[in-house]
């Protein structure tokens, strides 16, 4: 109470935010606390001498806003003589706001230093902003053909090349780098020997693939040759696997184990090795596609926790006598479970499978054809988990499909073709196209005889650069894209000369290599002094 009650009182007090209360239950209030502050007004009226009681009231309602006539007669005749004492407490009528969680920082502190809740949307954001500061740096032109593969990691890449033909007389098919030394080595350990009559000649194969170990010690090259050969990252060779029976079409590494990788070969039988540190020892295991007369035609692992499943695409060929070329019958899709052993078959799975992307939530996506693009359809699965069991397909314009993927939200599906463009679906409306990312014109000598979806590869390299998509065609351009506006072209990063092959960005997302016809890009967010070209190393064969 603000004022003491003299001990000869004995009336009941009431407090003021029960006058709602009780009004409506015919309760007499005798008595309203008030504050020190409208205990001060009231009393400075009413004892005036020039002033009535009642007149001096009314005046002081003038400055006591929600009080009434009546309260204010109640207390004034409780408290008229009395004096205010320096231990009173002042009672507050109004609503408490209701407690606030005590945080460390701000919400809005913790946006701007990209932390808490709102920190992976941020750095998204922040990443994807990066692409406009990437920058040329280096440039290679020493490759052999059209760079099909690349491996990177943080100080170290790898490119990969193939021609039309198995076998050819130049060196640059396997070439490994470094991003700190700026020196690039061409490998050429590769090779085939023909005979030209009786003379034996040393002929330098294509390379279908590189991956880096998980733990990038080491670094693994599939070639046509029917080879594995397994580096360091310096460029050293420490082994070679030569007991396969055809040649190899495809290789992936998995994250279950710092040297686990896998290949495929041209029939059908997909290898599995876990090599030692230093690489001179491999144990391997291997397994056939449950369809016979199968080709190896993709191969990748899973991510996060399914890392241990090794998904398997295959395609069947039959030769066209009439056509004198090969004819896509089939195909085949099936996974690999590495720590039981066993093999499981994905349906549908029976059109050649082209592409195949796994999320790191463990869906995938596959893109896949029949009869040369008379029938072509991306199909989304869920995880193994769960079946693998098919959740949509969508139906695709296009006669080849080179890459699918899935958004990082899972909301998207793209599909890039020989079309020179990337369809998009948004999962919720599969039976629509959402948008169709154009590229232009081909960069390729017209073949009059010929149709031009029948020679122009179109979009062969695609990939995600966080929340962004980036797209490669035969138009030499990359073109990056954000899906969730109406209009999503957003910039052109990089354009060159000849058909992009592949596109792929180092772990920390601070350099972007381009693969094209002969030649490769590379581009960085650093500031660098020797832009340029690598310094050329090549290694003799041993």
């Amino acid at each position: 109470m603000p004022f003491s009650i003299r001990q000869n009182l004995h009336r009941p007090e009431v407090k003021s935010e029960l006058n709602k209360y009780l009004s409506n239950r015919h309760i007499i209030i005798i008595h309203v606390d008030f504050t020190s502050r409208e205990a001060h007004i009231l009393l400075e009226y009413t004892n005036r001498s020039s002033l009535d009681t009642e007149p001096a009231i009314y005046l002081a309602l003038k400055h006591l806003p929600g009080r009434t006539f009546k309260d204010c007669c109640h207390f004034y005749s409780d408290g008229a003589k009395v004096s205010p004492t320096p231990s009173y407490i002042e009672l507050s009528t109004s609503q408490q706001p209701p407690p606030q969680t005590v945080q460390p920082r701000s919400l809005l502190e913790l946006r701007q230093l990209a932390k808490g809740l709102s920190s992976r949307g941020i750095n998204n954001q922040l990443r994807s902003n990066s692409l406009w500061r990437v920058r040329p740096w280096k440039h290679c032109t020493r490759s052999s053909g059209d760079v099909v593969d690349i491996a990177i990691t943080n100080t170290h890449f790898a490119l990969a090349s193939v021609t039309s033909n198995d076998v050819y007389n130049q060196t640059g098919a396997l070439m490994i780098g470094d991003f700190e030394q700026e020196q690039l080595s061409i490998l050429n350990n590769h090779t085939i020997t023909v005979y030209n009559g009786d003379q034996p000649e040393t002929r330098y194969a294509s390379v279908s693939d590189v991956k880096f170990s998980h733990d990038e010690s080491l670094l693994f090259s599939g070639s046509y040759d029917s080879t594995i050969k397994i580096w360091t990252p310096s460029g050293q060779l420490v082994n070679s696997v030569n007991d396969h029976a055809s040649k190899i079409t495809m290789m992936a590494t998995s994250s279950i184990g710092p040297r686990i990788f896998a290949a495929t070969t041209d029939h059908g039988v997909t290898f599995v090795y876990n090599v030692s540190s230093d690489a001179s020892e491999l144990t391997r295991h291997e397994f056939n596609c449950y369809m016979p007369d199968m080709h190896g035609s993709f191969l990748t692992f899973g991510q996060s926790q399914n890392a241990k499943y090794l998904f398997c695409g295959y395609s069947c060929y039959t030769h066209d006598v009439k056509r004198e070329d090969d004819k896509i019958t089939g195909g085949a899709l099936q996974y690999y479970d590495l720590e039981n052993g066993s093999c499981t078959r994905i349906i549908p799975g029976g059109q050649s499978i082209e592409s195949i992307f796994v999320h790191e939530r463990g869906s995938l996506v596959t893109g896949s054809t029949f009869y040369n693009g008379l029938e072509t359809r991306v199909r989304l699965f869920s995880s193994p988990s769960q079946g693998c069991k098919r959740m949509t397909e969508f139906d695709s314009a296009q006669k080849e499909l080179h890459v699918v993927t899935i958004s990082p939200c899972e909301r998207f599906i793209t599909a890039s073709g020989n079309l020179s463009c990337t369809e998009v679906w948004d999962v919720r409306n599969p039976d629509k196209i959402m948008t169709l990312l154009k590229h232009g014109a081909p960069k390729i000598i017209n073949q009059p005889d010929q149709q031009l979806q029948d020679y122009d590869p179109g979009v062969a390299a695609a990939t995600w650069y966080n929340s962004d998509f980036l797209s490669g065609g035969s138009d030499g351009c990359v073109h990056v894209w954000d899906l969730l506006k109406s209009d999503p072209f957003k910039f052109t990063l990089h354009e060159q000369g000849t058909i992009i092959q592949s596109i792929a960005v180092s772990p920390d997302n601070n350099k972007i290599i381009v693969g094209g016809t002969r030649e490769a890009s590379f581009l960085s967010l650093g500031i660098h002094q020797n832009i340029g070209y690598f310094t050329i190393k090549e290694q003799e064969i041993y």
